[in-house]
């Protein structure tokens, strides 16, 4: 079954329509520039259908699915459309230097960050993300069987799992680094001497990540805070704070995980528990520069090629609407871009039919 095409006039119209009270929505980024997983069309199909699913309503999303940087990051106003950005196996440098600034503004002014199974290997050279991430991929044995420990029995995303355990069977990551030393929280470990791994020796796994082995975590509020990217070089980049949240799990590898049910309900809860930051829209429903809440008068910063004034612009598109979104905050939502607008009403209208809105 196919969305049905849509006329710029429809699209146009319900775009606007729908900009004012939408529900919350996540954009899911799906780029790969080296391994790309088998599992990439699950997950998407699975964030959708929880989204839409969720009960009470309320406590739902909607989904976005691209992998077109040119499309996601296109303007503030296409990226702040969004609540959340949810990094599904991302592979390289998946995005140039301009919309890395874009991606970078967006959590410096309370936009919440998910990143999913191979999203731990990607931006490798863009300091800030490995502080968002909380460690990076560095290599992994043979899918296994394993059992992990909760470590945060209180988070949402791990507290339905009986007797602080979870069986499963999935690739188990080594990081280049513990997310602690970036003040992440750990949701689930593993212990070094219950799954084989042939590939990295136990004392080279805990010397890098510390122990217990992580393999999930999240931090809330100051997510571009920390300073060092990589304990073992002491690279520095200030931290600007960042009071989203975010929020990352290791699993994810195989197509069939995104049909187990703890593995769902595991996803869903870690993606609410991202959307229900206090510096989204859901907690700051009158500061219209906030993500979650697109700006109606600033136009794309640039050309988009990550050359020229990648830094500055973004900064100063905000600088420039200031005014106008203080004295009528509805209105400018009213007039956001055309980007933003409609992608907002074609994934309204996916969303309707029970389709996943993905943008290729």
């Amino acid at each position: 079954m196919k969305i049905p095409a849509l006329s710029f006039a429809v699209v146009a119209a319900l775009a606007t329509a729908s900009l004012v009270d939408a529900r919350q929505r996540v954009l899911v980024y799906t780029k790969t520039l080296r391994f790309r997983h088998d599992s990439i069309p699950n997950a998407i199909a699975a964030v959708t259908e929880l989204g839409s699913t969720a009960s009470p309503p309320g406590a739902g999303w909607d989904t976005v699915a691209t992998e077109d940087e040119s499309v996601a990051f296109a303007s503030r106003d296409t990226l702040y459309a969004f609540d959340a950005l949810v990094f599904i196996s991302t592979t390289g440098e998946v995005l140039s230097p301009f919309a890395a600034q874009l991606m970078r503004q967006y959590l410096e002014d309370g936009g919440s960050f998910v990143g999913i199974h191979a999203a731990a290997d990607c931006m490798r050279e863009t300091p800030w993300f490995g502080r968002v991430l909380g460690a990076y991929f560095r290599v992994h044995p043979e899918i296994t069987k394993a059992t992990l420990q909760v470590a945060a029995p209180s988070h949402p995303s791990v507290s339905f799992l009986k007797n602080g355990t979870w069986d499963v069977e999935d690739e188990i990551y080594t990081f280049t680094s513990n997310p602690r030393d970036l003040n992440h929280t750990v949701l689930l470990t593993i212990d070094d001497d219950s799954y084989p791994d042939p590939v990295t020796p136990k004392d080279v796994r805990q010397r890098l990540m510390g122990s217990p082995h992580p393999l999930a975590w999240y931090k809330d509020g100051g997510i571009l805070d920390g300073g060092v990217d990589d304990p073992a070089n002491s690279t520095t980049q200030p931290g600007t704070g960042g009071p989203g949240r975010s929020w990352y799990t290791s699993l994810g590898h195989d197509p069939e995980t995104y049909a187990d049910p703890l593995f769902r309900q595991h996803l869903a809860a870690g993606i609410r528990w991202a959307l229900d930051a206090p510096s989204l829209r859901s907690g700051n429903k009158g500061t219209s520069s906030s993500p979650g809440q697109p700006r109606g008068s600033a136009s794309a910063p640039g050309t988009g090629t990550g050359t020229g004034t990648a830094e500055e612009n973004p900064r100063e598109t905000r600088g420039t609407t200031e005014d106008t979104a203080r004295s009528g905050a509805a209105s400018s939502r009213a007039r956001a871009t055309l980007v933003g607008s409609t992608l907002a009403a074609m994934g309204a209208l996916a969303f309707g039919s029970g389709l996943p809105m993905v943008l290729v």
